[in-house]
């Protein structure tokens, strides 16, 4: 297991998190798969988080809201819900250069998308309010994922809804001599050091998120869970990681389970959800 004095500091992680985010986001750019096993890479499980502000707070293509889609990347879940919520307007943020771009080029004769780069702590209290947030497979990766939580949390409309996927002890459990415990934040995580992104050696940070905290989390940041579930999820974001750690037998594993997914789409992996509103 990884120990605490391994892990680096919230401004090295940032500056080591946008190499390893652009090498992730170059991955994905050709196709609308997402990486690290994420929903809206599923068909269903896109349909699914599409339908949620319909079913939780009543919207319509003629609800004039402002929806949030924090970490976007190429702007695939970005473009579904401009084109389900056409009279809302549709703020997308993201991180990495290389999909912030592509994202750009994409939206750009779009009337009611606005995407924007950078740090979404940073840029969230620029656009509040808004009436739902998406944060899809993106607080894991961030340098603080309880300050992120708490941004998202305070960028909320009164009656605002958050609709969040972040992975369990799963990943930690792939990967258990890259384990470690952040004892500040009382969570685990999964920490690579000495992986090679473009001919540069850089680190890979992620949180994991254990259900009872995470519910201790939404509670102190004045959160309430509306709804829990989980959705099928896109197996081929495992293989990144292996890219980067240039492991071979872990690489023809996670190439088994993605072989196995397209024959049986039930059969990969899976992500929590949690659907949210501030407390009253």
């Amino acid at each position: 297991m990884v120990g605490q004095d391994s892990l680096t500091d919230p401004q090295q992680r940032s500056e080591t998190r946008t190499e390893v985010a652009d090498f992730i986001a170059s991955q994905r750019l050709d196709t609308d798969s997402v990486s690290w096993i994420s929903p809206t890479g599923v068909g269903e499980s896109r349909e699914e988080l599409l339908q949620i502000p319909a079913e939780t707070a009543g919207l319509t293509d003629q609800s004039a809201c402002r929806i949030g889609d924090i970490g976007c990347g190429a702007g695939v879940l970005t473009a579904a819900l401009a084109e389900r919520y056409q009279s809302s307007k549709v703020l997308g943020i993201e991180f990495a250069a290389g999909a912030y771009d592509v994202a750009q080029g994409r939206f750009v004769d779009s009337e009611n998308v606005v995407v924007v780069g950078g740090d979404a702590e940073r840029v969230l209290p620029e656009l509040r309010p808004l009436d739902v947030i998406y944060a899809i497979n993106m607080v894991q990766d961030t340098a603080d994922p309880l300050r992120m939580i708490r941004a998202l949390a305070e960028a909320l409309s009164e009656d605002g809804i958050l609709i969040l996927t972040v992975p369990d002890e799963t990943a930690t459990e792939l990967f258990p001599e890259f384990a470690g415990w952040d004892e500040k934040r009382e969570l685990p995580y999964m920490e690579m050091t000495d992986i090679t992104v473009d001919g540069e050696q850089t680190s890979w940070h992620q949180y994991a998120f254990p259900e009872d905290r995470l519910k201790t989390v939404f509670e102190q940041r004045g959160l309430s869970v509306v709804r829990q579930d989980t959705l099928s999820a896109d197996a081929a974001g495992l293989l990144y990681p292996m890219e980067l750690l240039d492991d071979d037998e872990r690489r023809e594993w996670a190439e088994s389970v993605v072989e196995e997914q397209r024959a049986n789409p039930q059969a990969g992996p899976e992500i929590p959800l949690y659907v949210l509103e501030t407390e009253s």
